[in-house]
């Protein structure tokens, strides 16, 4: 349907259209002489959706050296590193500047870096096929720490301008092209974000504003970039997000409620419906009919209205809503980075690559000793491990979420129905129908060395193992249809005290913030959270927290990277954590597991370093959104070191024997760093991105369902 409606697509005619953008421009162009960046990436990346970028072979090693031409490069001292970035055209500043910073001259004060320019020049150097290698990653990192206000959105220059959602999604493109989110604090844009949200279903430019189609694209690739979409949005608030967007299409799109459709909206509200994953219930005939009326018949390109005069944006916008609909031959385009698919591919080869030169810098990360470690441990335990044995199922998600990890979960394809199958076994054997609130699971799981019978039933669920038990069943890419998530949330619910917190089982006194973050990460993964007391909880962490910054694993007790990682890591699943915790609180934080970095990270203050809290601290900073990039470094060093050379596995200091802890936790610490041969980690749930990605699979089948259900 989509290749063959609508009048004729000029095709040829578009080609010569961005052609002529990179070479001149009418007069009425003159206004945009300081954001001939912008112009350039949309000639570029216009005829690289269109198939055509061999047009440009012969200017495309000049093309690229003019972008670099612009780029604000630190002086000698770096005095201007918080300037740096990539200025808009010539009007602002040429090489001869680049030249005048080199020799070693100071900087002009005004001489700075545009975040949109920024923005569209890296996009430009990849879809050009350049490598990222002369872009000074420090000084953009720098630069975005200076934009960044304190309600945490950006505005484009140091010196002060403008700030809205554009300049967020600017920012939050920048960040994942260069692979450092340390110049940006996450939560806070985050935080942002929320409060645009309007009442009409959508986001606006800022808090209070009016919603509209080009900020809720931003607001949404934003968030899709950062990986936290789903965990700051709710599904009620995503289904009138989506609504929202479905009712702008009239015959194109429109960007606000009772405006004419606009030919650029077919892209910014396309998109966002391709990432909200619900583009396909958009009428495409009426969508490609509307924009074969704005193209020009005389010089191509397109116009904002039928019959209006075309220019780069709209051109741009016009082919890319085009593109979303696989529009004839077109490349197809990617929705979060807004260049096509060709180039983002080419974006991951750039990553890889950077991947490849951080391993050579260092001794080699030895994935598949430690994937056999994991092996291994599943196998049979050694002696000195008895201790554990009602613990197998956290054993067991120690070695699942590791293999997980280190891509090698393959390597149980032949026995993963039977651990699947042995997860439910402790699960059903838990329940007693007659009694709730014994509903979970428990701790023993019978691996090959196991000699005794289950333990289950006999003194009820485990809030630890019930915890664990989901997390297998999701990395094992199980949709739980096998848990009765009622029967479980009662059943953690009957474990919260008064005060807020949680005991780990019935006729147990002990309270610690580990049995509060699993019962959150239970309610959040069964998508029940609502069944929690969530005000106690939010009471009973802030009485955790400590005058030294971090917090105690009970009130009154000492801070502690791991209760402080609990404590974090709860707040964010519940996005109660800017309602709990006042800003000043969020800095002693930060400051606090700052200051717990020594050559790895120490738990607590005057402690020697350890594995696991490259795991735990540095997973709270990244959710805290100021995750120390510029000490990754230090942490790789630290953890590589505690590697066994010979059996594989990670010691928790050096000295010591290896065990399965301390080899989870600091692969989980090498993946938060990026570290090649690993998957992304989702710092809150403790999970990869790929099991965390089939979690929302699975929650949105129960919406679904529970959808169907009522209708």
């Amino acid at each position: 349907m989509a290749s063959d409606a609508g009048e004729e697509f000029l095709r040829q005619k578009h080609i010569i259209f961005f052609q002529r953008c990179l070479h001149i421009l009418p007069s009425r162009y003159a206004q945009l002489d300081t954001s001939r960046m912008t112009v350039a990436f949309f000639a570029i990346s216009g005829l690289d959706i269109l198939n055509s970028l061999n047009v440009l072979d012969k200017d495309k090693d000049k093309i690229i050296d003019w972008i670099y031409s612009l780029q604000v490069l630190p002086d000698a001292t770096e005095s201007n590193l918080h300037l740096c970035g990539f200025r808009g055209s010539t009007a602002l500043g040429s090489a001869g500047l680049r030249d005048r910073y080199k020799s070693g001259q100071d900087f002009f004060p005004h001489d700075s870096g545009h975040i949109a320019m920024t923005y569209t020049a890296l996009l430009s150097l990849v879809i050009l096929g350049d490598d990222l290698s002369r872009v000074c990653k420090r000084g953009i990192r720098a630069e975005l720490h200076q934009l960044q206000l304190p309600d945490g959105s950006f505005c484009p220059t140091p010196e002060g301008s403008e700030n809205d959602m554009r300049f967020i999604y600017c920012a939050s493109c920048i960040c994942h092209f260069i692979q450092d989110w340390s110049g940006m604090d996450v939560e806070l844009s985050i935080d942002y974000i929320r409060k645009s949200l309007t009442y009409e279903g959508a986001f606006g430019q800022g808090p209070g504003l009016e919603a509209h189609g080009g900020s809720t694209f931003c607001a949404v690739a934003s968030l899709v970039l950062m990986d936290r979409l789903y965990d700051t949005l709710s599904h009620d608030e995503l289904k009138n997000l989506k609504r929202w967007c479905l009712f702008r299409q009239q015959s194109g799109f429109q960007g606000r409620p009772n405006k004419p459709v606009d030919t650029c909206y077919s892209f910014w509200v396309g998109a966002t419906l391709k990432l909200l994953g619900c583009f396909e219930m958009t009428n495409f005939t009426q969508n490609i009919e509307f924009l074969m009326e704005t193209q020009d018949s005389v010089v191509g390109g397109f116009g904002k209205w039928p019959d209006s005069n075309p220019d780069a944006l709209h051109a741009y916008f016009g082919i890319c809503g085009l593109s979303l609909m696989k529009f004839r031959d077109l490349n197809l385009v990617h929705p979060a980075f807004n260049i096509s698919q060709r180039a983002a591919t080419h974006l991951e080869w750039i990553h890889e690559k950077w991947d490849q030169s951080r391993r050579r810098a260092g001794d080699d990360f030895l994935v598949e000793k430690h994937s056999k470690f994991f092996l291994r441990c599943m196998e049979g335990l050694p002696g000195q491990a008895t201790s554990a044995d009602v613990s197998r199922t956290t054993i067991l998600y120690f070695c699942l979420s590791g293999l997980d990890l280190v891509y090698h979960l393959d390597d149980l394809i032949d026995t993963k129905q039977q651990h699947v199958d042995w997860l439910y076994h402790l699960y059903h054997d838990s329940i007693d129908h007659n009694d709730s609130v014994k509903c979970g699971s428990t701790g023993s799981l019978p691996l090959a060395n196991s000699n005794h019978e289950l333990l289950a039933a006999v003194s009820g669920s485990h809030i630890v193992m019930t915890f664990s038990v989901l997390s297998c069943l999701l990395i094992l890419q199980d949709d739980l249809s096998g848990i009765d998530r009622n029967v479980v949330m009662r059943s953690v619910r009957s474990l919260q005290s008064p005060d807020g917190s949680f005991i780990p089982c019935q006729g147990s006194t002990q309270t610690d913030l580990k049995f509060l973050y699993c019962a959150v990460a239970i309610g959040y993964i069964l998508h029940d959270i609502p069944q929690l007391d969530t005000d106690g909880i939010c009471s009973y962490i802030k009485s955790c927290l400590t005058y030294e910054g971090g917090f105690g694993h009970a009130t009154g007790l000492e801070a502690h990277g791991s209760a402080t990682y609990c404590a974090i890591a709860a707040l964010v699943l519940l996005r109660r954590l800017r309602t709990t915790l006042l800003p000043k609180e969020i800095e002693a934080v930060k400051r606090w597991c700052f200051n717990r970095q020594q050559d790895g990270f120490a738990g607590r203050t005057n402690k020697q370093p350890s594995a696991s809290y490259a795991f735990w601290i540095n997973g709270t900073l990244k959710m805290l959104g100021s995750f120390p990039a510029m000490t990754s470094w230090n942490t790789r060093k630290f953890l590589l070191e505690l590697q066994c050379l010979d059996t594989g596995g990670f010691v928790s200091s050096p000295g010591m024997q290896t065990d399965m802890l301390a080899t989870y936790y600091a692969i989980c610490g090498l993946s938060l760093i990026d570290e090649s041969g690993t998957r992304r980690l989702n710092a809150a749930l403790g999970l990869s991105h790929r099991a965390v990605q089939h979690l929302r699979t699975v929650h949105l089948r129960w919406l679904e369902a529970s959808i169907a259900v009522i209708s």
